[in-house]
């Protein structure tokens, strides 16, 4: 954002808040104009902010993140958890579990999955925690696109 990348210390200057609300809002921004289907690295900042002092919490910013997730509902995009971040220091999986949470409590059901795998060991890498993470916020479908066209499909058991 703004010629700063997410991943270095220098996009959360000069404060952790500060820079979770503008990342936020231009998801807002983002969400508002469509065009993409899912809608990945939700709160990718986490991986590093979540090392910071004051770490990462999604409640503090809840004001901000329910009208991304209402315009993604609004727009047919889904959310899409992603392992990747479980792999590395942070620790975390995105967007962690009060995001799914809340998309379902505001009426969304559209959800995929993503390990981000870099090498063939880590594909599907902690999407045990992931499908754990959708059920216990109450979705009961992955979704998959095909041509853009969206097919919901039972969680598997």
């Amino acid at each position: 954002m703004d010629g700063v990348t997410v991943f270095s210390r220098e996009f959360f200057e000069p404060s952790v808040d500060e820079a979770y609300r503008r990342y936020f809002l231009e998801l807002e921004q983002m969400t508002r104009c469509g065009g993409f289907d899912i809608l990945a690295h939700f709160d990718v900042p986490a991986r590093l902010g979540a090392l910071l002092p004051g770490g990462y919490d999604s409640r503090r910013y809840e004001d901000v993140i329910r009208p991304v997730l209402r315009n993604c509902i609004k727009r047919g995009i889904a959310l899409d958890v992603n392992t990747a971040a479980l792999r590395g220091r942070a620790n975390v999986l995105t967007p962690g579990r009060d995001i799914p949470r809340w998309y379902t409590e505001l009426g969304g059901e559209r959800v995929t999955l993503g390990s981000d795998a870099h090498h063939p060991a880590q594909v599907g890498m902690h999407l045990a925690e992931a499908l754990a993470a959708i059920r216990d916020a109450g979705l009961r479908f992955l979704t998959f696109f095909e041509r853009r066209q969206p097919r919901l499909t039972p969680l598997p058991t």
